[in-house]
């Protein structure tokens, strides 16, 4: 069996070229991955030693017969490692950026970054179609720790097929970061599961501008027999669907997701009857959920919608039953996941299908609001209260600063007035 490890070469390329510069469209040393974190300054995606700290959470005991492949000190790129891996293997990624396709789906392998998401950059290969395959795993495999960004020449489109020989949990995508921005208008979804079963947790997916015309493609797509459970996510800035539900499989379960500013947060078809929605925040887009007309059967429950075009579509307003909500969440200004003292996601989620850490991998759940009783709050975040709470101060337009201004001028000449008039000040 071999060694593999992948990351910037030292030798001759055994494979396809591939790209370990930084990202050329990023504008500065720190890159995509840097910009990123500057935006989202509080997550903390699980950096390295995640391989060994994930692997507990979520992946169980270790295969002892299984063997590590690195890249690229002994394998030039990740498809070379994959084609001479066996299912069981590991394929670890050293830091750097990689430009190239992974087809692997005839095999269960876990392709894991050695430093996280921060380091290591997976760019779409540049070919003739770019709605073709970019990445292509089995049901029972495993894509984790990386960033990954296309552009428009690109192949975007990442598939994941087979019916894995246990169903779910199935594939793990984790601790990923998916940003398109750049990557121009898609005729596919961006992660889709056909026929196969899968796990997608405390990812970030921002920035896909996926065709709408003729059905409502999602960055996350289950179709025909395919099963998936979402879960501390982040969907935010899609011209998309975040989560679209097309499959005639259950349970399907998307719980403590954040959706903010998506074309639509989530859509289930006609064959997603007895879906689970659970402790989901819908902020701000276009429409919150949209159910296909025929109605299926779904259960929604301690759900937050608040300032969507439309909160639900071909859906009855179950606002104040099942633990649902109507309320502004209290984000905190400039920020897309943490909220503020006060906020009513706060312990107001429920602990059914509710997972035991957040999308930073904190521990849920938390006594937020100090009652003495620790619940489950809304949301892909588990609010933490400090000893020094910060309080949502409400911005004000120009109109407002200006009047504002005028009453603390205001203010200051009646106190000066009332200083001259004082005995204390005669004489």
């Amino acid at each position: 069996m071999y060694v593999l490890s992948v990351g910037p070469s030292t030798g001759p390329s055994t494979g396809p070229s591939v790209d370990r510069s930084v990202d050329p469209r990023a504008g500065s040393s720190a890159g995509l991955i840097g910009a990123f974190f500057r935006r989202f300054r509080s997550v903390a995606l699980v950096p390295v030693g995640a391989v060994v700290a994930i692997g507990a959470m979520s992946l169980g005991a270790p295969d002892l017969k299984a063997d590590v492949l690195r890249v690229p000190a002994d394998f030039a790129t990740i498809q070379s490692a994959a084609d001479a891996a066996s299912s069981g293997d590991t394929i670890l990624v050293a830091p750097g950026s990689y430009r190239e396709r992974v087809v692997a789906f005839t095999k269960d392998l876990t392709i894991v970054s050695e430093a996280g998401a921060a380091s290591t950059l997976l760019l779409g290969p540049k070919v003739d179609v770019p709605s073709n395959v970019w990445i292509h795993i089995s049901s029972e495999s495993t894509l984790q720790g990386f960033s990954l960004s296309s552009d428009p020449e690109s192949a975007a489109w990442i598939r994941v097929s087979g019916v894995g020989t246990s169903g779910l949990p199935g594939a793990l995508i984790a601790d990923n970061v998916f940003d398109g921005a750049g990557a121009g208008l898609r005729f596919r979804p961006l992660l889709q599961f056909n026929d196969s079963a899968g796990r997608v947790e405390r990812n970030i997916f921002r920035n896909w501008q996926i065709d709408q015309s003729v059905i409502d493609r999602g960055v996350v797509e289950t179709v025909n027999s395919g099963t998936v459970e979402v879960i501390n996510n982040l969907f935010a800035d899609n011209q998309s669907t975040g989560v679209e539900i097309s499959s005639n499989q259950t349970p399907n379960l998307v719980v403590n997701n954040h959706f903010l500013r998506n074309h639509k947060g989530i859509w289930a078809g006609a064959p997603s009857a007895g879906s689970v929605f659970r402790n989901n925040l819908l902020v701000d887009n276009e429409v919150g959920l949209d159910v296909h007309p025929f109605g299926p059967a779904i259960v929604w429950s301690n759900n937050l919608v608040w300032n969507n075009g439309e909160d639900f579509v071909g859906f009855a307003d179950p606002t104040g039953m099942d633990g649902n909500l109507r309320a502004d969440p209290l984000l905190l200004p400039g920020e897309d996941l943490l909220f503020s003292e006060g906020s009513p996601v706060v312990d107001t989620g429920t602990d059914l299908d509710a997972p035991p850490i957040d999308l930073q991998g904190s521990a849920r759940p938390v006594d937020g609001d100090r009652n003495g009783v620790p619940l489950w709050d809304i949301g892909a975040i588990e609010f933490v209260p400090s000893a020094v709470s910060i309080v949502a101060v409400p911005t004000l337009d120009a109109p407002g600063m200006i009047l504002m201004t005028v009453l603390l001028l205001a203010a200051g000449l009646w106190i000066r007035r009332k200083r001259r008039k004082s005995p204390s000040s005669a004489g």
